[in-house]
């Protein structure tokens, strides 16, 4: 613990106890004043004290005298180190006081130093007793006395406060010993101030007599020392009896026998000693304006109820308005409110209008700054890009980049809607209350934000508080119109704040003088003036002070001159509280009033240490000066980053100091503090920019304003912050223009055109430019007018208009050379030479640069030297001379490095990284430059650039047959490109999306691609290289597709392009032109095909494509090994092995061993092929996944292996059937019947001809059987293939499987069972699993809180999944669910629509039938069949067309399911012990059962308490590659290593699969961490998988009570510390840290589903069940989807909602169902966000998210445009997007979340049936 609520820095522990901590600290927001501080123990409180701590501590801690222990404060611990503290934790401030106690320092004094502590004890004392306190609690240890100059300081400890518990648990006080208390006291409790004075008598005995009070007793001395005086040494001899009758007398039994007050003693004394002592009164002249509140307990009430409301969601009056005139006690309640939320562990924010210039949400910056720490990453990643825009030095968001700007209007929306979002998101469970004061002054934005607050439909304990002045706020129109509004719509309460009366103002004259008694003929006569105003009475109060008409007598008594008599009408009273402010202004000291003047030239609060350096005022009496005028409320302080700031009270106050200073003065003021200022922010390395401009501005300096102006536009430019950028632009503009400063304003107009620009607002920045050329050509400056044309001849290159780019460049170029222009010259030809790259001019241009480059070869030019090279080397590139191309990069980006310009060097890098990627083929190196290039755009927000890289970047992951990753990157290009108007960009990207699809088997959105590329040549056909690729890309989709016919033409367009401009054409689109010939004409022959392909090929011997080259021979060596000539195969694919060194990427590797495979026949080409399947298992390849199936069956068949060649035959055709889901309806025969596709299905029929020679002329007829508009070609191509395993001979179907091998099979299982339940339920599941040829299969098995956890499972591929909708189906069959779905042909016991891509599924509940256990019954989830007593469920399923679910297969399953049911039942009775079998450890219900134990051990002990989290490294491979045998050998071995090496008190549980979790009593952290390293390396050393295979575990560690003393965040933080060991490389460990918590979170996948509100969670399973009811009604296809619709709306309260239906991808043809206010509807596209639902079909993904795109709506009401939140969902089928689920609602009444898209997600995989 180092640092509380990022304040109180610990310095040292003074003392702790079980209750509290006690700490030295020092307050970093006072100049490190030390102080200490404790810790209370909040349960300990009672309501007693914490009502004492709101209402009356600020009275007690208002007690300030030198000799009494100051009490600075209390509050609640938010957070510990930036740790937020959840559990209530109060705290409590003193003055920190060295020294001993009055005892032990007393010991030897004189008694001269005896009587000097006396009268500082005296003076205390009389201090309380005249303020209306009394100690009751003095004895010698509650005073301490430390040297200082006096000699000594004396200072009082805190006396009783009247509350008991708060003195014991706040104030830590020890009641007096009983010696020391008066006899009233001991026999009645009544504490006076007399008991005081019988407490000080014992004091003063002790304190002569130097008797020890801990071993003695008062009354026994006293009476043996009042017979013998002179036994009191340190007396003098002629006082001893004076001092005999003064103790006696303070210590008489009677209290009225006393002296009776603190000054009698005094008097006493000073007759005593014959000298004269002078109390310190001068504490008791101040007037106390921080006192206890009065007459608002109502109004507290009110505000206490109101709140209570909101948490509990029982109003929507969110917003409180509490209005009045000035001075009435606005503030002062918002503070005491505040104070009272605080203590209630409510988070208190509060936001302040500096009324300046009005800045955009200045009080909701206030705000953010405080909760952005408060926010988990994700939100501050979410939202972060539009705050960074308002907070651009906020540290949290620092490696944040802002979000592209918007229109103005959307960008203003969209940045008020994320600040919404931002809080209500961080907010939603906290309560809290937000508070505006003087809500008058606010500006329009935060009353935006405000209403925006008050009206989401989002339960948020959120209450707003508006404190404000009517009067003013009439003068505000924008803030009157919007408090009606509120009062209107009754989302707020008003609540007026009236005057005090009478005795309210008569107690608080009394709590403002701070005296016992009632003033009331003097509070009469103020109250006739001030009406009992608060603040005027304050005002009154001080201007008579400063008067001397109020004053304060030696006796430390207010007085008038009129007291004697009581007639105050004669003594002045102000009439207003003006004259009363100004009456006591003009009795300021000089140094006071410059205070006041000095604060009043400020436009913003100012800093202590900004006022001190302008002031020149000694920092102690500047201090003294402040605190003043803050008690008389002229000014305030606030608490800001830095520490406090100083501002005055009243506007019209300040503006009326500021008035009354001189003009001449003022200016000379603002210039000489904006030059301090400047000299004060340039040592601090900060800069207030807005002040700086204000002074200077103030100063008439307009020159250097806009000096500034321009210089923070440039600084906000750096950091990316367009909006503030383009705000000091705009402002910048309209004062060059005001000052007439033409060259400010044509820089201005430029940068802002350029700032357009780079946003892609291309519009706005031809205006800028248009407009900075007119005042060019005004004052005929040449200069400027070439530069202009140049810019916006680069705005038409971004807009691929070359014609008239050319045409300005030209006469810049012009312009530039006559004027003698060069910079301007080398630009333009710079751009010129840029167009010629897409005009194929390369030559031309070459030899431009070239002697331009000659010609103008001066250092000074270097910047455009380095353009020029840059331009250069890419046309170098273009004619294929990669060395000098990469020369002239390189010496690009020298020359900019020379010249300064580091951002320019981005596009060198990305040419570099070009060349590396397709032309040296090293990839690593490409990627290398591309990511130093991309950095450098982010970090500039160059929107161009960044959307090159991306492009770029996919093209490395293209190059590396990584399509997936590639299309990341396409799509954040495109993204931008569109967003930001990037033509040639988005046409580039379009072509690279095209060929990812097509490579990833989607030839629907391949070919979607396509047709948006055509679109774009059909815009401007000018494209350059780009079209040369993009008709190779179009080539190649076509062959691939089968339609050869197209795929010639494009080759043939492509070649001719190739050839216009010189270079020879690709090797893919020859090749592929010749092949589509060959298909077209096969006649033409084979061998003929050869000779021509093996001539032409030696011309690419130089081929900078290798990748291109290898891919091209595999294409055409297919063809051939499908010719059966392999031989020119072989030659073919030796060609390509001799390249592998080069270039070999594994979808490279698995077509080249597929294609040798084929090729080389027999065993060892199955070897081959096999090596290339088991590759392809990750690279996940559809084609070639069926190449490798179709070419092993062919071998079998060649073999006359038939059995062999079915089985791949069949797999070869399965994989088909998935490849033809995503193909375009239009080339589906195509498809289908070309690259030799439809030969597995003619070999399987030609053996089944062979096995059912009776059936030869049916299967003859199928073979011959040709597609027909008749019938669905992909029912017709696999009806045969699929016409039941009937047709089978016997040993290859399982009708008698049963009465033959079955049973054998089944008795074996049984045999083979062994006390290793889990093994024996793999052994029933592995015999499921291959008796249906499942894809995925798993035993599930209820825990003890009634829920499904996977207990056995076996899947092929890499990822597992079951679901849940079949679980529920199943539940209620005792027998279970069959059911088999296969080209629209449906058998089963059940007529339930299968999830997700399942072909067929059997689902049985695992049960013993004569058994019922009622609470099984009670409990469980899912069962309907109350006789049942489910255990779990036996899930089977597949996604293959081809599979062995079938009746006879479903019998067996049920057979062996009764004995799975037994097995688990003696499973759970084995488990009901607290040790867990396996391995050893306790069980986790052992954990949850004694884990309190330990901690309230722990607690009582005061020692530490350690959890460690250990999980074993990459388990699930052991499992996989292993067995779960071997499995479960590791965890029973991992377990017994554990326990072997922790210690007897340890406890170590099984906490889940392989997860452990360690707990350490009386252990720190540093022992903590060596356990840890002993459990890691002692695991690692042990060797559990032999030497060459290391086993190893990692593990986070939490601690008590340092990271919390809640053992749900200890187990947490422990997870997360293990998380985070996992992912920085496994086999470590981690101790927990604030950073974890804000990474590691897991997602939920039940989120939103099961939300732990029980009315909720029925609600949503409920509308499951009625939605899967709608899907299996007997009604309309189009009825179902409205009643879905119709159900979505109420689920989601959604205002609207659509069903998009795809009806053909190809062509993007949609059918709309829709639901909107209730109405159902169709065809309704432009309803919704068409970019959203185009984003959600491409990546097959759901999101939730804002709508800026549709904000033209306006709300009726409000005026305001309405921003719909949108949640998006496409429903997939066969891996293709069918359809798409569209909500949408106003943002203001719900924003949707993660856990409304998880649960419509979930929703979706029921919908899809229907489809």
């Amino acid at each position: 613990m180092n640092l509380i609520n990022n304040r109180y820095k610990i310095l040292s522990n003074i003392k702790d106890s079980a209750n509290n901590l006690f700490f030295l600290v020092s307050d970093l927001y006072n100049d490190d004043r030390k102080l200490a501080l404790r810790i209370i123990n909040s349960d300990l409180l009672s309501s007693k004290a914490i009502d004492f701590i709101k209402e009356d501590f600020i009275s007690f801690s208002s007690l300030y005298h030198p000799n009494i222990a100051y009490i600075y404060g209390i509050g609640i611990v938010d957070n510990i180190d930036g740790n937020y503290i959840s559990k209530k934790q109060y705290f409590c401030t003193f003055e920190y006081v060295e020294g001993k106690d009055l005892f032990n320092f007393s010991k030897n004094l004189s008694f001269n130093d005896i009587i000097n502590i006396l009268m500082q004890i005296c003076s205390g004392l009389y201090y309380l007793h005249k303020r209306g306190y009394h100690h009751g609690n003095l004895d010698l240890k509650n005073i301490i006395v430390s040297k200082s100059i006096n000699p000594f300081l004396v200072k009082i400890l805190p006396g009783l406060s009247g509350c008991p518990d708060f003195d014991k648990l706040v104030l830590n006080l020890k009641r007096n010993s009983l010696q020391f208390r008066a006899p009233e006291v001991l026999k009645y409790n009544k504490i006076t101030y007399l008991s005081d004075l019988y407490s000080l008598g014992v004091i003063i005995f002790y304190l002569f007599s130097r008797q020890n009070p801990d071993k003695n007793n008062f009354l026994n001395l006293w009476e043996s020392y009042k017979k013998n005086p002179f036994d009191l040494d340190c007396i003098p001899t002629d006082m001893k009896n004076s001092f005999i009758n003064l103790i006696d007398k303070l210590t008489s039994e009677n209290p009225y026998k006393r002296y009776q007050s603190v000054l009698d003693i005094v008097k006493e004394l000073e007759k005593i000693c014959r000298t004269t002592f002078a109390l310190n009164i001068k504490p008791l002249e101040r007037i106390i304006t921080n006192t206890k509140l009065i007459g608002r307990k109502e109004n507290i009430l009110q505000l206490y109820n109101w709140k209570n409301k909101i948490i509990n969601n029982s109003t929507k009056n969110r917003i409180f308005c509490i209005h009045g005139d000035a001075g009435i006690g606005k503030t002062r309640l918002l503070k005491e409110f505040s104070f009272h939320m605080n203590m209630d562990k409510l988070l208190v924010l509060s936001g302040v209008s500096l009324d300046n210039d009005k800045i955009n949400y200045e009080p909701f910056i206030q705000i953010l700054k405080k909760i952005i720490p408060l926010a988990h990453n994700d939100i501050l990643e979410k939202y972060g890009p539009e705050l960074v825009k308002v907070l651009p030095d906020e540290k949290l968001l620092k490696d944040i980049i802002p979000s592209p700007p918007l229109s103005p209007e959307k960008e203003k929306l969209r940045l008020k809607i994320a600040i919404t979002a931002f809080i209500s998101n961080v907010l939603e469970k906290r309560p809290t209350i937000m508070m505006f004061d003087n809500a008058h002054l606010l500006d329009e934005a935060s009353f935006e934000v405000i209403d925006y607050l008050a009206n989401i439909n989002k339960t948020i304990p959120l209450c707003i508080i508006l404190s404000y002045r009517k009067k003013e706020l009439e003068k505000n129109k924008f803030a009157n119109d919007y408090i009606k509004k509120f009062l209107k719509a009754q989302i707020a309460i008003d609540m007026p704040l009236g005057k005090f009366g009478f005795e309210e103002t008569n107690k608080f004259i009394q709590k403002l003088l701070g005296i016992k008694y009632s003033p009331t003929a003097f509070s009469t006569e103020i109250f006739k003036y001030t009406e009992g105003n608060p603040g005027f009475i304050i005002d009154v109060i001080a201007a008579l002070y400063k008067d001397g008409k109020l004053y304060m007598d030696s006796y430390g008594d207010w007085c008038t001159d009129f007291d004697d008599n009581a007639d105050y009408s004669m003594l002045y009273i102000p009439s207003s509280k003006k004259e009363a402010v100004q009456k006591y202004i003009g009795n300021l000291k000089e140094d006071s009033y410059k205070v006041l003047e000095l604060i009043s030239v400020f436009n913003t609060p100012v800093y202590f240490h900004v006022l001190e350096k302008v002031s020149k005022i000694e920092q102690n009496t500047l201090k003294s000066i402040l605190e003043e005028l803050i008690s008389y409320q002229l000014i305030e302080k606030r608490l800001a980053d830095l520490g406090y700031t100083y501002t005055f009270h009243s506007k019209s106050l300040k503006t009326e100091i500021y008035i009354k200073i001189d003009s001449k003065r003022k200016k000379e003021l603002h210039r000489q503090y904006a030059m301090i200022l400047e000299s004060i922010y340039s040592i601090e390395e900060k800069i207030n920019t807005d002040e700086l401009i204000y002074h200077y501005t103030q100063a008439d300096s307009n020159e250097k304003a806009l000096e500034l102006i321009i210089k923070a536009a440039e600084k906000m430019l750096k950091l990316h912050i367009s909006a503030q950028t383009m705000a000091y632009l705009k402002r910048g503009i309209e004062l060059s223009k005001k000052i007439s400063s033409v060259e400010h304003t044509i820089k201005i107009l430029l940068m802002m055109g350029e700032l357009y620009r780079k946003n892609g607002e291309n519009q706005k920045a031809f205006d800028c430019y248009n407009e900075a050329l007119e005042y060019a050509t005004n004052i005929d400056d040449k200069i400027t007018i070439a530069k202009v044309k140049e810019m916006i001849g680069a705005l038409y290159t971004r807009k691929n208009d070359f014609n008239k780019a050319l045409d300005l460049l030209n006469e810049s170029l012009s312009l530039s050379k006559e004027i003698g222009y060069v910079e301007g010259y080398l630009e333009s030809l710079r751009r010129i030479c840029w167009i010629y790259i897409f005009k194929r001019k390369n030559s031309e241009a070459i030899d431009i640069i070239n002697n331009v480059l000659n010609e103008y070869p001066d250092e000074k030019y270097s910047y455009y030297h380095a353009s020029l090279y840059n331009v250069l080397g890419t046309h170098y590139l273009e004619i294929g001379n990669i060395d000098k191309a990469i020369y002239c990069y390189n010496k690009s980006i020298e020359l900019f490095k020379k010249s300064g310009n580091n951002v320019e060097i981005a596009y060198p890098l990305n040419n570099i990284a070009t060349v590396f990627a397709e032309f040296l083929n090293d990839n690593e190196k490409a990627r290398e430059y591309f990511q130093k290039s991309l950095q450098i755009n982010i970090d500039n927000n160059l929107v161009e650039g960044i959307s090159g890289c991306y492009d770029n970047l996919g093209e490395i992951c293209r190059l590396e047959d990584d399509y997936k990753n590639a299309l990341k990157y396409y799509f954040k290009c495109e993204e931008i490109s569109k967003e930001c108007d990037l033509n040639s960009i988005l046409f580039g990207v379009y072509k690279n999306i095209l060929l990812a699809f097509l490579e990833l088997d989607e030839y629907e959105k391949s070919h979607d691609y396509l047709l948006k590329a055509k679109a774009e040549i059909k815009s401007n056909a000018d494209r350059g290289l780009d079209l040369q690729i993009f008709y190779e890309y179009a080539t190649r989709f076509y062959y691939e597709i089968g339609s050869f016919k197209e795929a010639r033409d494009h080759a043939s367009l492509g070649i001719e392009i190739f050839k216009n401009s010189g270079a020879l054409e690709s090797i893919s689109i020859y090749s592929i032109k010749m092949l589509s010939e060959y298909f077209m004409s096969p006649d033409s022959g084979i061998d003929s095909l050869f000779t021509e392909f093996y001539n032409f090929l030696p011309k690419y011997n130089s081929c900078p494509s290798l990748k291109e080259k290898r891919e091209t021979l595999h294409r055409v060596a297919n063809v051939f090994i499908e010719e059966k000539k392999y031989e020119n195969a072989v030659l073919l694919l030796n060609e390509s092995k001799n390249l592998s060194d080069k270039i070999d990427t594994k979808r490279l590797k698995i077509e080249y061993l597929i294609a040798l495979g084929a090729a080389t026949r027999g065993r060892e080409g199955v070897e081959y092929i096999n090596e290339a399947l088991n590759l392809n298992e990750e690279y996940k390849s559809l084609r070639m996944e069926w190449r490798g199936y179709k070419a092993l069956g062919d071998i079998f068949f060649e073999e006359k292996n038939n059995k062999s060649a079915y089985f791949y035959y069949m797999k070869a055709l399965n994989t088909l059937y998935s490849l033809v889901q995503h193909v375009p309806e239009k080339y589906k025969e195509a498809f289908l019947y070309s690259h030799y596709r439809y030969i597995p299905r003619e070999k399987l029929l030609s053996i089944r001809l062979n096995w059912l020679s009776e059936y030869k002329d049916y299967v003859n007829n199928q073979m011959n059987k040709k597609l027909c508009s008749n019938f669905n070609e992909i029912e017709s191509f696999f009806e045969i293939v699929n016409s039941g395993f009937s047709l089978l001979p016997e040993e290859m179907h399982f009708k008698n499987y049963l009465d033959n091998k079955g049973l054998g099979r089944i008795k074996d299982i049984f045999a083979n069972f062994s006390n290793n339940h889990m093994q024996n339920l793999k052994q029933i599941l592995e015999f499921s699993y291959e008796l249906t040829q499942a894809d995925t299969g798993c035993i599930l098995k209820y825990n003890d809180n009634m829920e499904l956890d996977v207990f056995v499972k076996h899947y092929s591929g890499n990822t597992f999944h079951y679901y849940q909708y079949v679980i529920e189906q199943a539940a209620g069959n005792p027998k279970g669910i069959f059911v088999s779905d296969v080209l629209n042909k449906k058998i089963g016991n059940t007529d339930i629509a299968l999830p997700g891509k399942i072909k067929a599924v059997i689902c049985i509940p695992l049960h013993i039938s004569d058994t019922e256990k009622k609470h099984f019954k009670e409990k469980r989830k899912y069962a309907q069949n109350s006789n049942l007593d489910v255990k779990g469920y036996i899930y089977l399923s597949t996604n293959n067309i081809f599979n062995r679910f079938t009746w006879d297969n479903f019998d067996i399953i049920n057979i062996l399911s009764k004995q799975a049911a037994i097995i688990i039942d003696n499973y759970n009775l084995k488990l009901a012990s607290s040790i867990d079998k396996l391995t050893g450890a306790y069980t986790r219900k052992h954990f949850e059962n004694n884990i309190d134990a330990y901690l309230n051990k722990a607690y009582k002990s005061k020692q530490p308490l350690t959890f460690i989290m250990a999980d074993i490294d990459k388990f699930k491979n052991v499992n996989d590659n292993f067995g779960h045998q071997k499995g479960d050998e590791i965890l029973a071995k991992v377990g017994g290593i554990i326990l072997n090496n922790i210690r007897s008190t340890d406890m170590c549980c099984r906490y889940g699969g392989e997860e452990f979790i360690i707990v350490l009593p009386n252990t720190g952290l540093k022992d903590a961490e060596m356990m840890a390293e002993k459990l890691r390396s002692a695991v690692e050393n042990a060797h559990l998988m032999g030497k060459t295979n290391s086993l190893t575990i990692s593990l986070g560690i939490s601690s008590y009570p340092k990271h919390s003393q809640l053992k749900e965040e200890l187990i947490a933080k422990a997870d997360q510390a293990l998380y985070h060991a996992k992912e920085s490389g496994r086999n470590q460990y981690s101790v927990w840290t604030p950073k974890m918590q804000k990474t590691s979170k897991r997602m939920d996948t039940l989120a939103g589903i099961i939300t732990g509100n029980v009315v909720q969670d029925q609600r949503n399973v409920l509308a499951m069940l009625e939605i899967n009811n709608i899907i299996n009604s007997e009604v309309s296809t189009d009825i179902k989807i409205y009643n879905i619709l119709k159900k979505l709306m109420d689920i989601f309260e959604a205002e609207y909602c659509a069903f998009i239906k795809i009806l053909s991808s190809g062509s993007r043809k949609f059918k709309t169902y829709v639901h909107h206010k209730g109405t159902p509807q169709s065809d309704d596209g432009e309803s919704y966000n068409e970019k959203i639902v185009e984003k959600a079909i491409k990546t097959q993904t759901g999101t939730y998210m804002l709508d800026w795109e549709n904000v033209n709506i306006i709300d009726s009401e409000s005026g305001e445009p309405i921003l719909n939140s949108v949640l998006v969902e496409p429903i997939i089928k066969n891996e293709s997007v069918k359809a798409v689920l569209y909500l949408s609602c106003p943002m203001t009444r719900k924003e949707y979340g993660f856990n409304e898209l998880n649960f419509l997600s979930a929703l979706a995989s029921f919908i899809y049936p229907i489809i």
